[in-house]
């Protein structure tokens, strides 16, 4: 009796040491897959969560609203609360609106590090991500992206997938430990939005700023 209960536990440990080797994908794998994941795919739109934590104090804030992004490098994020701003990528310029000061802040595309355009190329899934990246597993569905050269405000990026390996999540950690975990939940695939979606029109009485910090 004693030698077919060790047997079984045998079998089952060896199963699933199998079953690990046969399922466990690498880091770049996994990549590949999340790139697979958005073949066919549009436009995306979703209510967002984002949980910013300062690590060296511990204080928490936390945002939410509606995102979208579309393929030509197009993305809208709404926030709203007490605090609503909106960021806009027209495929050329990135538009920071923060409503509650009148000041919008513009940045060329061109212009931004591979790990800040993550969450503006998410759509495309992470088919930059070997280029820009050394890569590694965080954990179950969990792909860490360090930059090859080295950010002053980012120090890795994990990005979660769910089972279809479309983007759930992603975490941005700086070098003082300071974390902002997005969350997107509710996603609606090709539902046809129009490139107009994403235009930004300054309102009128906001003052613009460009990237280096001049005004116009």
């Amino acid at each position: 009796m004693i030698t077919k209960v060790v047997k079984t536990i045998l079998l089952s440990t060896a199963l699933a040491l199998f079953a690990a080797n046969v399922f466990a994908l690498s880091p770049n794998e996994l990549a590949r897959k999340v790139t697979e994941g958005y073949e066919g795919v549009e436009d995306i739109s979703a209510n967002f969560t984002q949980t910013s934590t300062m690590g060296t104090v511990g204080i928490e804030r936390v945002t939410g609203g509606e995102v979208a992004f579309k393929r030509g490098a197009r993305m809208r994020w709404d926030y709203e609360g007490d605090d609503p701003q909106q960021i806009i990528s027209d495929g050329e310029y990135l538009w920071f609106y923060q409503i509650r000061d009148r000041s919008v802040i513009r940045r060329p595309i061109a212009a931004l590090t591979p790990a800040a355009r993550v969450m503006l190329e998410v759509i495309s899934g992470l088919s930059s991500a070997e280029e820009h990246f050394e890569l590694s597993s965080c954990k179950e569905r969990c792909l860490a992206l360090t930059p090859k050269v080295s950010e002053p405000d980012i120090e890795r990026v994990e990005v979660v997938v769910d089972e279809k390996y479309r983007i759930k999540s992603v975490t941005t950690i700086n070098g003082l430990g300071n974390t902002t975990k997005v969350t997107l939940s509710g996603a609606k695939i090709n539902s046809g939005l129009s490139d107009s979606y994403f235009d930004f029109t300054l309102p009128e009485g906001v003052d613009l700023f460009d990237g280096e910090g001049g005004s116009q």
